[in-house]
């Protein structure tokens, strides 16, 4: 990673980042495909976005300041919109989300086919979408299902 910016206390920063570092495989992905820029901060392109990772930058940003109706809910995918809506509390929601942004940014490592197998499998009949917005096609489905 190039750079990292917080707009949260240390605390809280250190238990979202705390997801990262108990995951070894993940860790070592971010080795050889490195992010161009971690961020917690409300620097989106809409106040209401949770996250967002540019593919051609490999920026990603998660909400810090996301409202509270955006988590604690009750995790029942036909009616969660986001498995970060199941939440707990304002940092879980960051971890699930920072996982989903990194879904996006592994997708953007591989080619085609897998993109298309994804797609099959989620069209199949025996994938179990998550939440409302894994519904909206392979990379939404695998980002929603990361972690």
């Amino acid at each position: 990673m190039r750079s990292f910016y917080t707009a949260l206390p240390e605390q809280p920063t250190r238990v979202v980042l705390q997801a990262l570092r108990d995951d070894p495989k993940l860790l070592g992905f971010l080795e050889r495909y490195k992010l161009g820029r971690l961020e917690f901060s409300g620097r989106l392109a809409r106040p209401s976005w949770l996250g967002a990772y540019d593919t051609g930058s490999h920026e990603l940003v998660v909400n810090a300041f996301r409202s509270p109706d955006t988590y604690g809910k009750a995790f029942y995918p036909p009616e969660l919109e986001s498995v970060s809506f199941a939440g707990g509390n304002l940092v879980d929601a960051m971890q699930r989300t920072l996982y989903h942004e990194i879904g996006h940014h592994l997708l953007g490592t591989v080619g085609p086919e897998e993109i298309r197998q994804i797609e099959k499998f989620r069209r199949s009949g025996r994938a179990f979408p998550v939440s409302l917005r894994a519904r909206e096609g392979a990379f939404e489905y695998f980002s929603e299902t990361c972690g």
